[in-house]
């Protein structure tokens, strides 16, 4: 299981933190007595000494690249409508509204000293990555049009450090009261590791922890029933919720290739070739269409994940399907190849899964306080399986679709990302690491069996979004990961400092 450890630099043996089961994402506060996280879509915090985790907000969904905790008691965090801010001591979130009047997605938040601002990667609409500053008080955005980059951190030195495009940790003087860069850019670490535009490395003062080795996200690999693979796809991206097409020939999948930016392409398995679908500057999630003619995918055109379509051999142009202004991705489509069910994320109900039929109006399937997500339709298109959350443990569910008429619980102990078999007779999901396969009924009524362990497996999670996929007959699964991945920590003390009086020399001469 994923859980949090704590290691003094002084001591060999790291030190597990009780009660932070599937934690990740941690974060220090000001004076390094607490560690912020996220786990079971709750915002937590737990004491460096130990004792029992707190809950400080219930979350959206996904918290997706950063948190920061800030030296007036505050912690702003990107969630699922970009950047949010909580009182560390309990409370309710409040988003920094602004973001979303200059049509941009601000990540990877850092406060700055005072504790007023924090600096954040700022997403235009054209895909650029730049570094910026939001104050709190009123939520505005101060843009720095020449610094271009992500994960931005400052040091107490007086400089910001970033990362680009191409994995070079950059850095620079920034005046911290004015808000504002004071001296050239200097290249201060090159080839860093990037997953989903972050480096894999953190910055604390003048400490520098870099994560080396293979990337979960570096490859796909397509895999039998046992875990074993079959065959693996490696490149030099990042690969996101692959899916197979209906005859198991070709894979679709959000590809990463620089920054956060991505698009949607297909995987010819046989051939190794890559078809584009999408053209910037963002698409995710793709779904085919039961005859593998079509994908439906999120897109973000101008600045909203909204729903698009478009011919999987990327001879056409995307297509709107459903535009509300909302965060909303596909789920399936139904036989006829007319009707979308789709994931649809609010402040008031969290995730809600939905459904649109051509030329005619949504309809809600399920939307309550809790999260719904996950959600994948039954061959026969008369049941669908989803993940939720209102139990206060995420659980496997099934519902008749349309109608969402009574209820069966499929998973025992936790489950999310089901995805139904094409023979329709299998749910498989996943609990942790492992991967589970329950065998179904639907005639005449639904019910199950018990569920069967079929590997274990240290391959990409989401609290939101499903990454992996079952093929047409069962047999194979592929996944997001590393088949050989080996992973260590590099720690570099008084790294920055010296490399940034190094350049500053250089950029003087």
């Amino acid at each position: 299981r994923r859980q949090l450890f704590v290691r003094r630099f002084d001591d060999v043996h790291p030190i597990a933190i009780a009660g932070t089961d599937a934690a990740y994402l941690p974060f220090f506060s000001p004076d390094g007595q607490w560690i912020g996280f996220v786990a079971n879509q709750r915002l937590m915090k737990v004491r460096v000494a130990g004792g029992t985790p707190q809950v400080i907000t219930p979350l959206l969904g996904n918290v997706a690249s950063g948190a920061t905790w800030g030296t007036k008691g505050v912690i702003v965090l990107e969630d699922v409508s970009g950047l949010s801010k909580v009182n560390a001591g309990g409370g309710r979130l409040e988003p920094l509204s602004a973001a979303d009047s200059l049509n941009t997605l601000l990540e990877w938040p850092a406060f700055l000293p005072d504790g007023d601002a924090a600096l954040a990667a700022v997403t235009r609409g054209d895909g650029r990555h730049l570094i910026g500053v939001v104050t709190l008080a009123d939520g505005k955005v101060t843009v720095f049009d020449d610094v271009e980059g992500t994960d931005p951190s400052y040091l107490p030195s007086g400089h910001v450090v970033w990362t680009g495009a191409d994995g070079t940790l950059s850095g620079a003087a920034f005046d911290a009261r004015k808000r504002r860069f004071t001296g050239p850019v200097v290249p201060l670490l090159e080839g860093l590791a990037l997953d989903a535009g972050a480096a894999k490395i953190g910055i604390g003062g003048d400490v520098v922890v870099q994560v080396e080795g293979g990337s979960q996200r570096g490859r796909l690999l397509v895999l039998d029933r046992h875990g074993n693979a079959r065959q693996e796809i490696p490149e030099e991206v990042g690969f996101d919720a692959p899916r197979f097409s209906p005859d198991g020939r070709r894979i679709a999948v959000g590809v990463i290739t620089g920054g956060v930016s991505g698009d949607v392409w297909v995987v010819d398995r046989l051939r190794h070739t890559r078809q584009r679908v999408t053209f910037g500057p963002m698409g995710s999630r793709p779904e085919w269409s039961p005859d593998g003619r079509r994908l439906v995918f999120g897109y973000i055109p101008s600045g909203n994940w909204d729903l698009y379509g478009a011919p999987a051999d990327g001879s056409g142009q995307a297509e709107s399907l459903v535009v509300s202004g909302a965060t909303e991705f596909p789920f399936a489509l139904t036989a006829s190849g007319d009707t979308v069910i789709f994931h649809r994320q609010s402040r008031d109900t969290r995730g809600d899964i939905l459904y649109k039929g051509r030329g005619g109006h949504e309809q809600v399937f399920a939307g309550t306080q809790a999260n719904e997500t996950h959600a994948t339709l039954s061959p026969d298109g008369r049941w669908l399986a989803y993940c939720s959350d209102e139990s206060g443990r995420r659980e496997v569910y099934v519902r008749p679709f349309p109608t969402g008429a009574g209820r069966w619980q499929v998973s025992a102990e936790g489950g999310i990302e089901p995805r139904w078999s094409r023979h329709g007779h299998e749910i498989i999901y996943r609990s942790g690491e492992l991967f589970l396969a329950v065998p179904v009924a639907t005639s005449p009524g639904f019910s199950t069996g018990r569920a069967d362990t079929l590997f274990h497996g240290p391959y990409e999670l989401s609290a939101t979004r499903t990454l992996y996929d079952v093929s047409a007959d069962g047999n194979e699964l592929v996944v997001v990961g590393n088949s050989d991945a080996t992973r260590q920590l590099t720690v570099r003390l008084n790294a920055l400092v010296v490399l940034l009086g190094r350049g500053h020399r250089e950029a003087a001469r």
